[in-house]
C-alpha cells in the first residue's frame, strides 16, 4: 500500500471525497478509478496468476471483503458504508451469511480430522 501511495503521488479530492484508488499511469492520471477500472485491473493480476475462472472475479472478492469485514466488527452499518450501498436491506445479506456460519450445529461436533 505504501508502495502505491508513493507511486500515486497528491491527488485532489473530487465531489466524493478524497480518492484512495486512483488512475496512475493512464490519461484519467490521478482521477479517482471506476467500477470498471478497477475490474480490468483486478481481472488482469487473477489472468497473470492463472486464476480467473468463472465465480472468481473483482465482485467475489468485493463480497468476501464485506463478509470478513462484517463478521470481525458486526458492524453492519461501518459494513454498508464501506461497499457504498443506499439501502441497509442490501448489505443485511452479509450478516446472514456470517450468522448462519457462526450458528452451523455441524460446526460444534467435536471430530478430529
Amino acid at each position: 500500500m505504501r508502495a502505491y501511495l508513493k507511486a500515486r503521488g497528491q491527488v485532489l479530492a473530487d465531489a466524493l471525497g478524497l480518492p484512495l484508488m486512483t488512475a496512475v499511469r493512464n490519461r484519467a492520471g490521478r482521477k479517482r478509478l471506476s467500477r470498471r477500472g478497477v475490474r480490468k485491473i483486478v481481472d488482469g493480476h487473477l489472468r497473470r496468476l492463472d486464476l480467473k475462472r468463472p465465480g472468481l472475479s473483482n465482485h467475489a472478492l468485493r463480497h468476501t471483503g464485506a463478509t470478513l469485514a462484517y463478521k470481525y466488527t458486526q458492524n453492519l452499518r461501518a459494513v454498508q458504508d464501506m461497499l457504498g450501498h443506499a439501502d441497509p436491506r442490501t448489505t443485511a445479506r452479509y450478516a446472514r451469511v456470517v450468522d448462519k456460519a457462526l450458528n452451523n450445529p455441524a460446526a460444534a461436533v467435536p471430530i478430529r480430522l
